[in-house]
Order: C-alpha cells, then sequence, then structure tokens
C-alpha cells in the first residue's frame, strides 16, 4: 500500500453526514429505543440494528450513549444546550 493511499484513508470522514444527522436525532429524542425508531422512520428494527453497528463500528463504541458521547467528544455533534437559536436584539434606531 503506497503512502498516499494511506494518507488519504486517514482523511476520510469519520461518519457520513447521515449518520451524523442520526446520532443528533438520538442525542434529541429522550428515548432511543429500536422500535420506537423504527415506527417512526417507517423501517424494520433490523435497519435501525445494521445503521447503528456501522456507527459502533466507526466510533469503537458498543452502544447508542456511548456513540452520541464519542460525537460530542469529536467535534461531530453539538451538545443539546449549544443547539439553542439565540434571539436576534432589534437594532437601535
Amino acid at each position: 500500500m503506497s503512502k498516499e493511499h494511506r494518507n488519504s484513508k486517514k482523511r476520510r470522514a469519520i461518519l457520513t453526514a447521515k449518520q451524523i444527522e442520526y446520532l443528533q436525532d438520538c442525542e434529541d429524542s429522550p428515548k432511543h429505543e429500536v422500535h420506537m425508531q423504527a415506527e417512526r422512520e417507517v423501517v424494520s428494527t433490523e435497519t435501525i440494528h445494521s445503521r447503528r453497528y456501522r456507527i459502533y463500528k466507526r466510533l469503537g463504541v458498543h452502544n447508542i450513549d456511548d456513540a452520541v458521547k464519542k460525537a460530542k467528544d469529536l467535534g461531530l455533534i453539538l451538545p443539546k444546550d449549544r443547539n439553542v437559536v439565540l434571539k436576534a436584539t432589534p437594532a437601535p434606531q
């Protein structure tokens, strides 16, 4: 394997945009139970398990709580309190 090929592998994103979005949704919902997510997304529970497995493997974790925490630690998702949109103050007239 060439050095250039190895370096390009390192630069690849840890998670896809869709996986990051999924983790953000898990962090935002109070319960991230597989069957509830499957119903909400109209997919099978196996789809949810597969999605999670791929995320766990990429992050080196074993459960959804650890995946969300590691994604936060890596800066892939913002903590809940940082997602608040600040209200703009009106300009003085």
